[in-house]
């Protein structure tokens, strides 16, 4: 059986920040529909931060990408880059905020 991915319109939110909820930015996305029931590969990292006088802050990023058995190699690694690259720039925000906490 050929799989055929639909395109539909779609929305939705994504948090950003080093809390749970901290900035909420709308998305408008194409997102595929899947003829199948997908796979899901999901990654997570996190690092704690210290912040110096005995204060610290946990940085979480995660993502779960639906896909096909087939594609779980290459979601995996796309998920993977993302995750790490977000992670990175919200710790290199948090870095340099330091005096501002």
């Amino acid at each position: 059986m050929k799989k055929t991915e639909k395109v539909i319109e779609s929305h939705g939110e994504i948090s950003v920040g080093p809390e749970r909820g901290a900035e909420v930015q709308m998305v408008d996305q194409q997102f595929h529909k899947f003829e199948t029931e997908p796979a899901v590969v999901s990654v997570e990292l996190g690092v704690t931060l210290n912040l110096g006088n005995f204060e610290s802050c946990r940085i979480t990023v995660g993502l779960k990408a639906p896909c096909y058995v087939e594609q779980v190699d290459d979601a995996y690694k796309t998920a993977l880059a993302w995750v790490s690259e977000c992670l990175a720039e919200q710790a290199s925000e948090i870095r340099n905020k330091r005096g501002g906490f």
